[in-house]
Order: C-alpha cells, then structure tokens, then sequence
C-alpha cells in the first residue's frame, strides 16, 4: 500500500464532485471522493491509506446527486440521478486512463476531455459537400469529369426526347 492524492480535471477545470476508483489488476479497489477544487485522498481498506502497489485502471463519477448545491430532497431513493461526466469515463474498463502506483507518495492528474460531437447536416466539411449536392453513381455532369456528359446514351432523339417504341431504329442491339 502506498499513499495515493490528486486532482481530476474535466475539460482543464477542477471537477467539483463525485467519486475516483483506481482498480488494481486484482485486488481491492481504492476510492476518494472528490472534493470542490476537484483534489481527492484515496482509501482501500482505512481512510486514507492509499492504494495497492501496482497499476490501476481509473473510473471517474459524478452524479447530479452528488452536487453539494443541489437539492437533495428532490432526490428520489436509489437515483443517482443524471451523470455529469462523459459516459465512457464511468467504467474503468472503457475510461482509457491508467496509473501506477509506487512505494511513497503518490499524487496523481487525471485529466479527462468531453468527447466532440460533429454533426454534417446540409454543410460542407472540408470542401465535401454533404447531402443531396453529389452526382448519383455513374452518372457524370458538367462539373465531373471535365465537363463531360453521360456517356451511355439512351434510345430517343438528341434533346433528350423518349424514344418512340414503335420505330424499329430505336432498340438497341445487343
């Protein structure tokens, strides 16, 4: 066991509240609450007694139930209510973070980051334009291909009319 501190940061600012979990390989995990400046002390079997010797994987909490400012009498039993941090940080298999701790003290940053999400809608991303402005597939206009036009021509006159199907010059030999 070794004495195990630190901060958790949320997009570089303290995280004001919840819960760290360092879980070891095997064994039992360490866990600190968090406190309003985002520092927390870890405890495994006696308050602040560390962690074991090892690495560990971090899972990062905070619950809207844990806010010191919310109103706890709107909490209704077991509800933890809404979880403040991004979703894959909640487990300490899906939160990518991992830390190591050695024999003295340990002071630990765990920095996490909101996922951004982009959306393309009617936009253009990167000079592609996105819905409803491409060509379909295999057909060419005056901005593809250097201003060509549909190569396979389709039975009927050149300004585009349909072909009679009673005129035996207009099928198409095969």
């Amino acid at each position: 066991m070794a004495k195990a501190s630190g901060r958790v940061l949320l997009d570089d600012e303290p995280l004001r509240f919840g819960t760290i979990t360092l879980q070891p390989t095997s064994g039992q995990p360490a866990v600190g609450d968090i406190g309003s400046d985002g520092t927390f002390t870890l405890s495994t079997y006696a308050p602040m007694d560390g962690a074991a010797l090892g690495k560990h994987r971090v899972k990062v909490t905070a619950y809207s139930s844990q806010d010191p400012a919310s109103d706890k009498s709107e909490q209704a039993g077991d509800n933890l209510g809404e979880l403040l941090v991004p979703q894959m940080y909640a487990s300490a298999t899906t939160s990518g973070i991992e830390v190591e701790v050695v024999e003295g003290a340990n002071e630990f940053e765990i920095r996490m980051t909101t996922p951004v999400i982009v959306e393309a809608a009617d936009e253009e991303v990167d000079g592609i334009e996105a819905e409803g402005d491409a060509p379909a597939a295999g057909v060419m206009n005056e901005e593809t291909e250097g201003g060509a036009t549909n190569p396979t021509p389709s039975p009927g006159d050149a300004a585009g009319e349909p072909a009679d199907p009673n005129d035996p010059s207009n099928t198409l030999d095969e």
